[in-house]
């Protein structure tokens, strides 16, 4: 049995969505040394704020961040999970490899807020 090794990437993000794509991928080359798979945290590009989401979305067939995450998972030669990247109708997370989008999974949320 092949060994697989998996890493999961922490960060602060910051209010700057070229810094934060940016850091992920000083992440990611520097964990590929020893990672088949790798993991972002969610909205690792934007603060989680609703506010933030909003300014930060993209559109999946231009989105910035999309297509920095595939050229580093093509460039590393691994596999990238990149938590969620909202979207403006709804947030998409990516599996990607270093051929192929793996999986593009695009996914609404819906936020209850109760008062008591």
């Amino acid at each position: 049995m092949k060994k697989f090794n998996i890493a999961s990437c922490q960060m602060n993000v910051v209010d700057d969505k070229e810094i934060n794509v940016n850091h992920a991928i000083e992440l990611i080359n520097e964990a590929s040394n020893n990672a088949d798979l790798i993991t972002l945290p969610e909205m690792f590009n934007t603060p989680y704020d609703n506010d933030k989401f909003i300014e930060n979305a993209e559109e999946e067939k231009n989105s910035y961040t999309l297509k920095a995450m595939c050229e580093t998972a093509k460039e590393n030669n691994i596999f990238l999970q990149s938590g969620s990247i909202a979207e403006l109708e709804n947030e998409f997370s990516i599996l990607m490899d270093a051929e192929d989008i793996i999986d593009l999974s695009s996914y609404s949320k819906l936020k209850l807020c109760f008062n008591f």
